[in-house]
């Protein structure tokens, strides 16, 4: 299976390069920059000359908010087309970054052929102009404006409160009964792009609509998408994380190394946004370092792991979002987690209020957690489930997920004690499961282990935790001492 890369560049030229780099296996990359950026000789021809770059364009001037990148956007798609070699295209921005292995990129799509990924939502929507249709019902000079300049938008504003003070309204677009908004950014099959580019040739005059209409690219891709292919095969995410939040002088955020968290935690995406040059350098290289190499992994006679890397611990958000409310409810105030890997479920955790330690043998564990947790944060210590402790202050909980299934059998009854002794009330045991049947008689016989210290399970706790083992592949079980 063949990708096109799609990529729109205005601005920080070798980072653009070190972005294409990612994609050296089954992948066209085409670039366009836009033609009013500052871009040399020199730099252009670092670009073009990657053996994975297609082609660059510099065709149009491109206007945030204005009709020029949905017309960029279309002329690209022609382009992809016109070679005629690719199974997926996907449309990304300079200012992006990968944040998993292209191997699993590659697998992803494999495993999903004929699935289209674009965010999107029902116009009206609250998320979408406030339930009106605003921005198709007004003229929005931004293709003609110097959007840098705050005066310019604020002249813009204004010509829109001055059509709706003289009555000035624009036909809503009535092509098709249902009109959609998304994001700007997509994965569609070629099938999907083909769709997309002839009923734009057949049929002008949706495309001509969107002419002084506000940021019609958020709208016009989904609407044709919706509309021309099954909407069944339409997955409403973009595979892309945007953290749309104010932080680091814009929104959405400019990511920092403050993020790299979000970036290891997910599960969902294979992009990020955006990366600002003087900003994003150390989290770039974390992820470089960390998130698209596997580093190896030494597992010892004992089932410790010798792990520089995250990519091999299981995390599940919705899991220690139910970890939170069991421990709000039975009012924890202290957690440890023991065996905690790279650390995070206590960065999860401590980020939801509970005072959370952890404690690996890994001894590479103490650095990979101070890279989940902020900055000042005290990083998880290194300590062997299987060793000696001190119980002088335990616990209120104890948490061991995923770590007893990878113990030694001859050492798992020294295990159980010392999780025993770690607490004072609760034990949270969990294992990531493929077999079911075998995972709930793996949790029966670690039931049985801690009945001789006073342990019984939890059943109201147990039940609340597995409520959702659906989606959360893990089968778990609270103990608690009377």
């Amino acid at each position: 299976m063949k990708h096109a890369i799609l990529i729109l560049a205005h601005k920080d030229f070798d980072q653009v390069r070190h972005l294409i780099e990612y994609f050296v296996r089954d992948c066209y990359v085409y670039v366009h920059i836009d033609k009013k950026a500052a871009i040399t000789p020199e730099e252009l021809h670092s670009i073009d000359s990657m053996p994975q770059v297609r082609a660059v364009y510099r065709k149009y001037k491109v206007h945030w908010g204005g009709f020029s990148i949905l017309k960029t956007e279309m002329f690209l798609l022609r382009q992809v087309l016109k070679d005629g070699n690719c199974d997926y295209v996907h449309l990304i921005s300079g200012q992006d970054y990968p944040i998993k292995p292209l191997d699993e990129f590659l697998k992803f799509f494999e495993e999903h052929k004929g699935k289209e990924f674009i965010r999107y939502a029902n116009i009206p929507n609250a998320q979408w102009d406030h339930y009106t249709f605003s921005r198709f019902k007004y003229f929005y000079p931004y293709e003609y404006i110097n959007t840098d300049s705050k005066k310019a938008i604020e002249l813009s504003r204004k010509f829109v409160t001055w059509q709706k003070k003289l009555g000035i309204k624009r036909r809503i677009p009535d092509h098709f009964d249902q009109l959609f908004g998304s994001t700007q950014w997509f994965s569609i099959s070629k099938e999907a792009t083909e769709a997309i580019v002839s009923y734009t040739k057949r049929y002008p005059s949706f495309y001509r609509r969107a002419r002084w209409t506000f940021a019609s690219e958020e709208y016009y891709i989904a609407t044709l998408l919706m509309n021309l292919t099954p909407r069944k095969n339409v997955e409403a995410t973009d595979l892309r994380l945007i953290r749309w939040r104010e932080e680091n002088g814009n929104c959405p955020a400019n990511l920092g190394n403050e993020h790299f968290h979000l970036l290891a935690e997910n599960k969902l995406f294979f992009f990020a946004r955006k990366f600002e040059v003087k900003i994003c350098q150390e989290l770039l290289k974390n992820i470089d370092e960390y998130l698209l190499n596997d580093n190896n992994c030494l597992v010892t006679q004992r089932g410790t792991w010798i792990y520089n890397g995250f990519q091999k611990y299981k995390y599940n958000d919705i899991f220690a979002y139910s970890i939170y409310k069991i421990c709000n409810s039975l009012e924890i105030t202290s957690l440890l987690d023991m065996g905690c890997g790279a650390g995070f479920y206590v960065a999860s955790l401590r980020r939801y209020g509970i005072p959370t330690t952890g404690y690996d043998a890994n001894p590479y564990t103490p650095f990979l957690s101070s890279l989940l947790l902020p900055e000042g944060d005290a990083p998880c210590g290194i300590a062997d489930i299987s060793g000696t402790f001190e119980y002088d202050d335990p616990f209120d909980m104890v948490m061991c997920l995923d770590v007893l299934s990878h113990i030694p059998l001859d050492v798992v009854d020294k295990c159980v004690t010392n999780l025993a002794h770690l607490s004072n009330s609760y034990i949270l045991l969990a294992e990531f499961y493929n077999n079911n049947d075998e995972m709930t008689k793996t949790m029966l016989r670690y039931e049985a282990s801690f009945i001789p210290f006073g342990y019984h399970k939890h059943k109201l706790g147990t039940s609340l935790l597995n409520e959702k083992r659906s989606k959360t592949k893990i089968e778990s079980l609270l103990l608690y001492k009377p």
